[in-house]
């Protein structure tokens, strides 16, 4: 047998199919293979990370990647392309010059209005179908998820 990292952290197997089992079962509800599903030009990650600069004041590289879990050369070839097609900005930071600040443009801003517009759009017509009841346990379970996790990244 190969020996797995669900085995070196002594999970059950079937707990680990399972979780397995759901994320792809799941991640074709929410079309996570679609990557411009809310935008047509941008892709999901690209307005993933305009989000991310707009809810975070004065943000860097080394925080969107904190925050996203992105590799850093990813982050940076598009970042990269967002400067260049005018949806951020990057400038000094006020206390390390080596640091640059991350900001949204007009465009930018727009374009996450599209987004944002599109990402709701989609959620409803995957989720609409739902009866209230079905749809109050789907979101008390996405809550329940939500909340374990916190607890073990709090440890």
């Amino acid at each position: 047998m190969v020996d797995t990292e669900a085995d070196s952290v002594n999970m059950d197997i079937n707990i680990v199919e399972q979780i397995r089992r759901f994320n792809r079962f799941y991640s074709g509800v929410i079309d996570v293979y679609d990557f411009y599903s809310i935008h047509p030009v941008l892709s999901d990650i690209e307005c993933r990370i305009l989000y991310e600069i707009a809810e975070h004041s004065d943000v860097n590289a080394r925080e969107l990647i904190d925050i996203i879990h992105v590799d850093r050369g990813y982050l940076s070839r598009v970042l990269s392309r967002l400067e260049r097609d005018n949806y951020i900005i990057r400038t000094e930071s006020a206390h390390d010059r080596r640091v640059k600040n991350l900001y949204m443009t007009d465009k930018g801003m727009e374009a996450l209005r599209l987004c944002i517009d599109k990402a709701n759009r989609n959620t409803e017509e995957q989720f609409g179908s739902l009866s209230e009841e079905a749809l109050a346990k789907v979101v008390g379970a996405m809550n329940t998820i939500e909340e374990a996790f916190e607890a073990v990244n709090e440890k």
